[in-house]
């Protein structure tokens, strides 16, 4: 078996694909490319962000001889700019950004860390579909961030 040489390119995120059918979560750049995510890792991407990826490619087996599978190792963020409403799938325009320099230096402000881990929440589907599991989740991740970053 050969060692998979890990590769690195910049990426604009075009749209994300949660899990499901027990099929793990993806994203698909600008360009068309899909790369595989861990699901640990999938709420850190949104749709018009940009991103340095690091990546392993192997090939498919079976009725997926011939192609080539992208999975994403190590990520870091360039820049998150929300996309306008209604790409080419017709997802809906991420939620509004606070003002800049909100939050502690280095951190992100407590809007950002709540909405960004409750979305991953709903796509993982690790939160009940009501309003009161939305908000009891929300402000569990209030209290989280607070905790951390005073």
């Amino acid at each position: 078996m050969n060692a998979q040489a890990i590769q690195s390119t910049e990426i604009l995120v075009r749209f994300a694909n949660p899990a499901r059918d027990g099929k793990p979560p993806s994203i698909c750049a600008s360009d068309n490319t899909f790369y595989g995510v861990k699901p640990v890792d999938f709420g850190r991407f949104q749709q018009g962000g940009r991103y340095r990826i690091d990546y392993v490619e192997k090939d498919g087996r079976g009725k997926w001889a011939g192609r080539k599978f992208r999975d994403i190792v190590k990520c870091e963020t360039i820049r998150s700019e929300p996309q306008a409403p209604g790409d080419a799938r017709g997802a809906r325009a991420p939620s509004p950004r606070p003002p800049e320099g909100e939050g502690v230096s280095g951190a992100p402000s407590e809007f950002e860390f709540v909405t960004r881990m409750l979305a991953a929440y709903v796509q993982c589907c690790g939160v009940g579909k009501t309003v009161e599991d939305l908000v009891t989740r929300a402000r569990s991740l209030q209290g989280v961030y607070r905790e951390v970053w005073g």
